[in-house]
């Protein structure tokens, strides 16, 4: 029977059986082996993470209690929201080259049984910077929340120039 085939399609045929036999030999064993060596990599990454986890513990727990103690708790500390917003934004605003412009102070409002402490800042400077700043306030745990941030542009005679102003209304109650 192959001795009527011609050389070339001898060939088709020899190839064509060796693309079927790597098929066959691929599905029935390299294919589970690739595998399992994936499976082994995952693993020996958990192993390693695992390895160090109760000295991990230890260490982290220590720093909690440093924390702890560094922030006395217990004790009665007398705690102004706005020195603390105002060196937050303050820092932000020389770490960024922001102008913190204006801070009229706190507008304090009663209300039945509730003070409403209303804090607005103004402060200049590119609009990312701005936006990252305001997204910094609305990121991070600050007393009070952001109910509505203006951006403002003005055109200065005396600089020639446009200058964009945000500004920030933060505000916090309280119970009395």
């Amino acid at each position: 029977m192959l001795k009527n085939l011609t050389y070339k399609r001898k060939f088709y045929l020899l190839l064509t059986g060796l693309v079927i036999i790597y098929i066959l030999a691929y599905n029935l064993s390299i294919k589970e082996t690739i595998k399992l060596g994936k499976e082994k990599v995952k693993l020996k990454n958990k192993l390693s993470l695992l390895v160090n986890a109760d000295e991990k513990i230890k260490l982290y727990e220590k720093e909690i209690n440093n924390y702890e103690q560094n922030l006395n708790y217990g004790e009665e500390i007398e705690w102004e929201p706005e020195k603390y917003l105002i060196d937050i934004i303050g820092t932000y605003c020389n770490q960024s080259g922001l102008i913190l412009n204006e801070f009229p102070g706190i507008h304090e409002q009663q209300r039945g049984k509730f003070s409403v402490y209303t804090y607005i800042f103004t402060i200049e400077g590119s609009f990312h910077e701005l936006l990252e700043l305001l997204y910094k306030v609305e990121d991070i745990k600050i007393p009070g929340t952001l109910v509505s941030a203006e951006f403002i542009k003005n055109f200065d005679k005396k600089l020639n120039k446009q200058r964009l102003f945000l500004t920030m209304y933060i505000q916090r109650v309280n119970e009395i």
